[in-house]
């Protein structure tokens, strides 16, 4: 290895010069192109095949520190070693695992190697610009060019969801069009491998940009393999591809911030495969992509019902379903809260609305008189089991326990999350998580506290063979990430430390 010159600092992390060269002469370093909390990314040279690449390096910011002279990589800390030393790991298998990838709509890996005490991994270099700088420039995209990137994207993501990966950071940024507009998939960072009997095996960090990650992912809520995850990211993209503007965060649409519609001009097929594809609640989006591009097709009619009342809000996409368990009322389906979209709705294309909202109040009454009687009284909570239900954060699960005269969980009680979902047992407070629990995922278990539906205080462990037994103690933000308090390995050790979500030493 030579290096010409020393590694320039950007921010406080040092990134390698141009001209240095790496794995004995093979790969020279020809500038800096972008770097984020766990990585550096550079365009390089392959000497031999006069070829440019891309080239990733592992460089943890918050815990690496990089040699001036040799540009070795070292660990701040001794106890952060061991946290570096796995998310490394982590890192190269990715990197393996995506070599064995091939298609013209993905980054091609070509090579992973271990120097300087890190890692990288050698990708094709594409000459072009992202979707997001196209939009930044161009502004909002007329609608026949966002489709034929959305169908690049999406033939690429249907190749990566037969492998029984998810990619969990689609977004414009993470998407380039090369010079013969085509459409390339990149940056699978936050991606993760799901073996077919065992569930996921491998994974790395978990993206979650606001606009473009769906509710279940926002709340860490991934660890069994669905591609409607991604789904939802694709149409978020096809969303500011058609208006140049970021979608509302997935958090805020689940407590009733609308949508802005798309352009008037948009063609009521990928009116519809939007709002399938953003739909909130994630068993009632498209399930794969095939069924995505068949709304976009035009070949299967999806009609957006947002239902909104004082406690829940439940959306219905393709033909109606029964909503069992979630709290409706007749001021439910006033006219004016039936949300389109952009799309034109006739008062005669109505008529299967107000029965299907006559049949559900029934249904919902029906129900009520088997289990209650003459319905609650002053003697105590009404007791249900397994009743279906969907919060207006768009949380939804199956609900055993105490309730309030209209249906809604309100006391002592355990719910579970559609589709293999964590198991949440304690308080509830009108339809939210509230107080103190025992809450357990596919990743983990916590015991501590919820607040406004989301974990406030106590400890997470995780389970999963990666990091068995490491656990964080403390406070979470709105967003469940650590904000203060400490991590710790299996055998108790200190890792790290959070104040108002920053590491310290």
């Amino acid at each position: 290895m030579s290096i010409q010159g020393k590694p320039v600092a950007v921010k406080g992390q040092a990134y390698l010069p141009a001209g240095l060269i790496l794995q004995g002469g093979k790969y020279r370093i020809v500038r800096f192109i972008n770097s984020g909390g766990f990585g550096c990314t550079y365009e390089a040279e392959h000497i031999m095949l006069a070829k440019r690449v891309a080239i990733k390096e592992f460089f943890v910011k918050d815990f690496c520190n990089r040699d001036e002279t040799t540009a070795h990589v070292t660990v701040g800390t001794l106890s952060k070693r061991e946290l570096v030393d796995r998310l490394r790991q982590k890192f190269v298998d990715e990197a393996r695992a995506l070599s064995r990838l091939s298609h013209p709509g993905i980054v091609r890996v070509s090579d992973v190697f271990e120097e300087n005490g890190t890692a990288y991994f050698v990708m094709d270099y594409i000459e072009g610009l992202s979707l997001s700088d196209i939009v930044a420039h161009e502004g909002q995209l007329p609608e026949w060019r966002a489709v034929n990137y959305i169908r690049q994207v999406a033939e690429a993501l249907n190749y990566v969801h037969t492998h029984n990966r998810l990619h969990l950071d689609v977004k414009p940024s993470n998407i380039l069009v090369d010079s013969s507009d085509r459409a390339v998939l990149i940056d699978f960072g936050a991606s993760k491998q799901y073996d077919e009997v065992n569930g996921e095996n491998t994974s790395t960090l978990m993206g979650k940009t606001p606009g473009y990650a769906p509710l279940e992912q926002m709340a860490n809520d991934v660890g069994q393999f669905r591609p409607s995850v991604d789904i939802y990211a694709l149409g978020a993209t096809f969303y500011k591809l058609l208006t140049g503007s970021t979608p509302p965060a997935s958090t805020l649409l689940a407590s009733g911030t609308p949508l802005p519609p798309l352009p008037a001009a948009t063609s009521s097929s990928v009116v519809r495969a939007i709002e399938a594809a953003m739909n909130i609640r994630k068993e009632e989006r498209p399930q794969d992509i095939p069924s995505f591009l068949s709304i976009l097709d035009g070949e299967q009619v999806v009609n957006a019902v947002v239902v909104e009342g004082s406690h829940s809000k439940a959306i219905a996409s393709g033909e109606p379903t029964e909503q069992t368990g979630v709290s409706l009322t007749a001021t439910d389906f006033d006219e004016n809260q039936i949300a389109t979209s952009g799309a034109s709705t006739t008062k005669g294309s109505r008529w299967w609305i107000w029965a299907v909202a006559v049949l559900g109040c029934i249904a919902i009454a029906a129900i009520s008189f088997i289990l209650f009687g003459e319905g609650g009284d002053d003697n105590g909570p009404i007791m249900v089991k397994n009743m279906k239900y969907v919060n207006s954060r768009g949380v939804a699960f199956v609900y055993s326990g105490e309730c309030t005269a209209d249906s809604i969980p309100h006391g002592e009680g355990i719910g579970k999350g559609y589709d293999g979902g964590g198991l949440y047992k304690g308080r509830y407070s009108h339809g939210f998580r509230e107080g103190e629990c025992h809450y357990t995922t596919t990743d983990g278990e916590f015991k501590g506290s919820f607040a406004n539906d989301i974990m406030s205080q106590g400890r997470f462990t995780w389970t999963d063979s990666e990091a068995n037994g490491s656990y964080y103690e403390g406070t979470f933000d709105n967003e469940e990430n650590f904000y203060t308090g400490t991590f710790y390995d299996s055998e108790g050790h200190e890792i790290a430390h959070y104040s108002h979500g920053a590491l310290i030493d």
